[in-house]
């Protein structure tokens, strides 16, 4: 069970100043993991999936396509092909796109500890 964040403005901007220090391929597993979040494996479009509009990044042919997108994302291909999409991305722009997801979940461990990075609560930052 998450809580939800109920902490002030300055631990708000520790959390954030804490994100931005994560490395390249922290945030990329973060970033996957909210983009995985978000695919409906019957609807949407693999190419939509990969296509970052958010990050203004041209989208990129992946060798890892799946043939068939009927599988969990995070199984099937698409989370290793939006990974490694990502790793390619600057640092600031995966940590402002994920403390903006963040900041619209807004959960945390039990007490009030360590908010969630990623819709699952594997990744967090301290406070």
């Amino acid at each position: 069970m998450a809580w939800e964040w109920s902490h002030t403005q300055e631990a708000y901007a520790l959390a954030e100043k804490n994100l931005h220090r994560k490395s390249l391929k922290w945030l990329a597993e973060c970033y996957a993991e909210w983009k995985c979040y978000d695919i409906d494996a019957a609807t949407t479009d693999f190419n939509e999936a990969l296509y970052c509009l958010e990050l203004k990044h041209e989208y990129v042919e992946c060798p890892l396509m799946p043939q068939c997108l009927i599988t969990d994302p995070m199984l099937d291909g698409r989370y290793t092909c939006i990974f490694k999409e990502a790793r390619t991305f600057r640092k600031e722009l995966l940590a402002d796109y994920i403390w903006k997801r963040a900041s619209q979940q807004r959960t945390c461990a039990n007490g009030g500890g360590h908010p969630h990075m990623c819709p699952h609560g594997c990744h967090t930052v301290e406070w």
